[in-house]
């Protein structure tokens, strides 16, 4: 049985966040029903296409809906409709990207059919809010934010992120949000209503770090080309001779092997250099580019990345699609599955971003045609509820503590990536307890104080944003005593986080295979870079290089340019999310069977699972995706036109010609929309370079806010690019509540990101501030081992628990 066996869910919408959503519950065992009708999934008129465009080929469509059945009923068929999500546990609701009064009624009636449905709506902006009724688009739900003000050059359009990371993301959060929702319903039998905006799934784990910083630190990360701004050097991508490579040495030691494995060049022993803060901002970072690219052209990407795993330093190269396929850890771990279409012709995809160990997901699923959907439909013979029923039950449940509340997480995992995963169920109503020790200090902790001139280890906002609503307990690691204490807390914990280098925990005891013996019902999740197993597990691996070494890189620049990379850590925060959902799922598993398991989380693969649309390009077409700035299929023009303003910038993505007409009359220049270059799409999307300079020039006369409006006004989806001082403003995001105020034993009011998703049974009002460090050492342990303050002391004189 795999965790979301037996469960029936109903899809309806062509967004690529409600499809990935589907995915990943179908990939684990549900049953999902695509509901499709005479419009189309517009998914189906995208591709890539193998050959002429066929909907029946479409790669992202099979992509997003191999292994589900799909059927035919058109929307205003309500009946029909009803009885189909009648008999489902989960309602999947993507709604189209220009707001419909009918879609919106539409899934309030379904939402509410009967008490254990669960209801996921997924949208650009969410259901509440100033916006909620406006057109939105991947391009606009990123801008608005916050993620894509930092990439691209300076004094250019900034670049949106690559592909469909808003929808995958949407996806995750819709999942995560069903599985909890799932978990709850075994206690107290109703379902609920999981509400996710894209945008709010990018702006609070994805970008919400940078509003913290900027708010207490005053840090704002400016556009920096092929470089991240605000750390030492090198954070870069650069050229060598069959590509481009990932440099990557946050830490001062692997900086020092760098320069061994240059030869200790004359250069690096001048003082001008000695600073790598300083080295990271011109001219000095300009000279330091300029003397590795020389170096780096006598090698190729792979002798380079040799180079590195030889001197332990975390770079690499920025690998292409048609070179992922061909890695040894990959295929090692046979990471890649496949999907089949009706003429039998099968293509390579990636799997599913995270391993479970005892209920892997499925492989090599068909995807349903146009002709399937024509099935008869098996619809529940029941008789349909009453429409308030729901209602009434949400109401008497919304003063719980969250849809996990009652499961306990013993959380070692930490810095970014690994404090995501307890950061997300902690939001959901788990008791986590995160592990630390002042012999071990987490880096998430360290940095220049904020108050006062010394160190102190309570002062990072960065910190506090990721490990909200988290217990702290201070245990030393390196003592017998210290763990072993761990080792009875893991026998009353329903699951584990470690993030670890792969090994690790073996050495001293605490890996699942001993945990295991244990608990034998545990679950945990063990997140590394590259994998638990295969020949390259144990190499050191950070975001930037992991972004390269999963092709994430490969997709950002300016068309036609060189490769700039995504430049943040958003390979980090997909694999704290992915790993979220990995756990979550796991959890599922557990309740419903009693059964444990290892939910081996890899960075690149989670990476990899979430540009798919480029690997179906390379099996389809032979070709590699490459940069494409902020074009996107299906529209013409899409992209970033600057605004009146210092750096102002608005989103326009065009889906039809009557949008195309309406934003050239809203520029003031109607004439525009009837020249022979720009008639049609196709023209526009062969023209767009010279159309591009066109907008460009009229858009730069207004402010962007206005033109926002006055753009939204004709249903076209536009949105301002907000930076992080602007983000927590928008008035959108203040009338949801995206951002919360916290008030910090040291530092004060903070403000934090909100969660990636809502719940009707979930609340934020109870959060509490990220623990101090140790804070509830003495609570957790005799609250939850029953040990005596004189044991507790004990230990603590014996340094065990500090």
């Amino acid at each position: 049985m795999l965790p979301f066996s037996n469960y029936k869910v109903v899809e309806i919408g062509s967004r690529i966040g409600s499809g990935f959503c589907g995915k990943l519950l179908c990939g684990f065992g549900a049953e999902v029903i695509l509901v499709e009708n005479s419009g189309h999934n517009h998914l189906r008129r995208l591709g890539p296409f193998p050959n002429n465009p066929d909907p029946e080929k479409s790669g992202l469509f099979g992509y997003l809906h191999a292994g589900k059945k799909s059927v035919f009923v058109e929307q205003d068929h309500h009946k029909e409709l009803e009885k189909l999500v009648y008999s489902a546990d989960i309602l999947i609701f993507g709604a189209s990207n220009t707001y419909c009064a009918e879609q919106s009624e539409l899934f309030h009636r379904l939402s509410q059919l009967h008490d254990g449905l669960i209801a996921v709506h997924i949208s650009p902006y969410g259901t509440s809010g100033p916006y909620s009724q406006y057109s939105g688009s991947e391009l606009t739900s990123n801008a608005l934010s916050g993620i894509t003000q930092r990439m691209g050059e300076p004094d250019r359009p900034p670049l949106t992120m690559p592909l469909a990371q808003a929808g995958f993301q949407a996806g995750y959060a819709g999942a995560s949000g069903a599985a909890c929702a799932l978990i709850q319903r075994k206690s107290v039998h109703f379902g609920d209503i999981v509400e996710v905006s894209e945008a709010e799934a990018m702006a609070t784990v994805h970008a919400g770090y940078a509003v913290t910083r900027f708010q207490r630190a005053g840090i704002l990360d400016k556009r920096a080309g092929h470089r991240l701004s605000n750390l030492p050097y090198p954070q870069t991508v650069l050229p060598c001779s069959d590509g481009f490579v990932e440099l990557n040495t946050p830490e001062g030691s692997q900086w020092k092997r760098l320069l061994e494995m240059m030869g200790t060049p004359e250069w690096s022993r001048d003082e001008r250099y000695r600073s790598r803060m300083k080295n990271s901002r011109p001219p000095m970072v300009d000279e330091l580019d300029a003397k590795f690219i020389k170096w780096l052209s006598d090698y190729t990407k792979e002798d380079f990345y040799k180079l590195c795993r030889e001197f332990e330093v975390p770079s690499g190269p920025v690998r292409t699609v048609d070179e992922i396929i061909k890695d040894d850890q990959l295929l090692f771990r046979e990471f890649f599955t496949s999907i089949e279409f009706h003429d039998g012709q099968s293509y390579l995809v990636p799997g599913i971003g995270c391993l479970l160990s005892k209920t892997p997901a499925k492989r090599d699923l068909l995807v349903p045609t146009r002709e399937s959907s024509l099935a008869p439909i098996n619809f529940s013979d029941g008789e349909l509820p009453k429409i308030d029923s729901f209602t009434k039950n949400i109401k008497r449940t919304s003063s719980r503590g969250g849809p996990l509340q009652g499961i306990r997480v013993l959380d070692m995992g930490w810095v970014w990536a690994g404090a995501i995963p307890g950061q997300i169920l902690a939001d959901m109503g788990a008791e986590v307890i995160k592990v630390e020790s002042l012999k071990r200090i987490d880096y998430m902790r360290l940095g220049r104080p904020l108050i006062g001139t010394e160190p102190d280890v309570e002062q990072n906002p960065w910190f506090h944003a990721v490990n909200r609503n988290k217990k702290s307990i201070a245990v030393n690691l390196k003592s017998k005593a210290g763990i072993d204490t761990l080792k009875k807390l893991v026998g009353k914990c329903d699951a584990v986080i470690e993030n670890f280098k792969p090994g690790f925990l073996a050495k001293i005891g605490m890996d699942y295979r001993s945990l295991s013996k244990i608990s034998p019902s545990l679950v945990m999740l063990s997140m590394s870079g590259v994998g638990q197993t295969g020949p390259l597990s144990d190499i050191p691996a950070y975001a930037p290089f992991l972004s390269g070494l999963s092709g994430l890189d490969s997709l950002v620049g300016y068309p036609g340019e060189d490769i700039l990379g995504i430049q943040q850590p958003y390979a980090d925060t997909n694999a704290g999310v992915t790993g979220a959902f990995g756990l979550i799922t796991a959890l599922l598993h557990r309740i419903r069977s009693g059964e444990g398991q290892h939910v081996d989380l890899a960075e690149t693969e989670a990476a990899v699972s979430v540009i798919g649309e480029a690997f179906l390009h390379y099996s389809m077409t032979d070709k590699v995706i490459k940069p494409e700035g902020n074009f996107r299929e299906g529209y013409g023009p899409c992209g970033h036109y600057p605004a009146k303003g210092e750096d102002a910038w608005i989103a326009i993505a065009i889906e039809t010609e009557k949008q195309w007409v309406s934003l050239c009359a809203v520029l003031g220049k109607p004439d525009l929309a009837a020249h022979p270059s720009f008639q049609n799409k196709h023209l526009r999307k062969q023209n767009r370079v010279d159309l591009d300079q066109k907008l460009a020039q009229l858009t730069e006369l207004h402010d962007k806010y206005k033109l926002f409006h006055a753009l939204q006004s004709e249903d076209i989806s536009a949105m301002p690019l907000l930076g992080p001082s602007e983000v927590v403003k928008d008035p959108h995001f203040v009338q949801r509540g995206t951002f919360i105020n916290v008030d910090h034993p040291v530092l004060g009011k903070e403000v934090i990101f909100g969660p990636m998703w809502r719940q009707t049974t979930n609340r934020m009002d109870n959060w509490r501030h990220a623990p101090l460090l140790g804070q509830h050492t003495s609570d957790v342990l005799s609250n939850v081992l029953g040990m005596s303050q004189d044991e507790i002391q004990k230990l603590v004189s014996e340094e065990a628990l500090v």
